[in-house]
């Protein structure tokens, strides 16, 4: 993937030429728990959609571009489009449907659910499953989380 650099403000290059590029790391043994990650994710056909699909820990992703639905545990369908911010919480069913036409890239960001529980007792995350999120404008700090989280030692997480 080419890299995503600020320069004077403007991204350099393009989130249409943009593929895939992730860190995932962990604090200690158990994953749900300690799991750090980030990165740019590209997924260009239906086959990259997720059904019935549950994690133990907090993932929220940002959509840059494209669209699909995404689909409570309950049934209740709602259609994400770029700039919808989407959380999937700890150990409850979703499915995301990616659209299949090539575009849906987003930006993601993973923490273990202790952590998630903490920001949500104090409300720092938004209550809704999918939100809208204006994220053009922090694209270069998407861009230096992931290359810092490459980059710092075991320690430092």
């Amino acid at each position: 993937m080419e890299k995503l650099q600020a320069k004077n403000g403007k991204i350099t290059n393009s989130i249409d030429s943009m593929e895939s590029d992730v860190s995932y790391r962990c604090i200690g043994e158990d994953f749900d728990e300690g799991v750090v990650a980030c990165g740019f994710m590209r997924k260009r056909t239906k086959s990259r959609s997720q059904m019935e699909f549950r994690i133990g820990y907090y993932c929220g992703f940002f959509l840059l571009s494209g669209g699909g639905v995404y689909v409570t545990g309950n049934g209740t369908e709602i259609p994400i489009r770029a700039g919808d911010f989407v959380q999937r919480l700890p150990n409850e069913v979703h499915s995301t449907y990616v659209k299949p036409d090539g575009e849906w890239l987003e930006f993601f960001i993973s923490f273990g659910k202790g952590r998630y529980e903490i920001l949500r007792a104090l409300d720092l995350l938004p209550e809704e499953c999918v939100s809208r999120c204006p994220i053009q404008k922090k694209l270069p700090e998407c861009a230096a989380h992931l290359e810092c989280l490459k980059k710092i030692s075991d320690g430092e997480l």
